[in-house]
């Protein structure tokens, strides 16, 4: 199952939905100058545990950049 590029509320729905059980790691920028939509989380990463559970990193969708 590829989760991949997804929001991360619909990565949960499927997971759920087939009752695999998973965990949730967030990652941010380190520098706060760039602006960040803290309600739009997308799935960067998923790793498939030994025991079969999901470990995803999600990450929020990123603000436009003006000079």
């Amino acid at each position: 199952m590829d989760l991949v590029a997804i929001q991360l509320e619909e990565a949960k729905r499927r997971l759920n939905d087939l009752g695999v059980q998973y965990s949730v790691e967030f990652t941010r920028p380190y520098s706060r100058s760039f602006v960040v939509d803290e309600l739009s989380w997308y799935v960067v990463r998923q790793r498939q545990q030994a025991d079969g559970s999901f470990c995803l990193l999600a990450a929020a969708k990123m603000g436009k950049e003006v000079f």
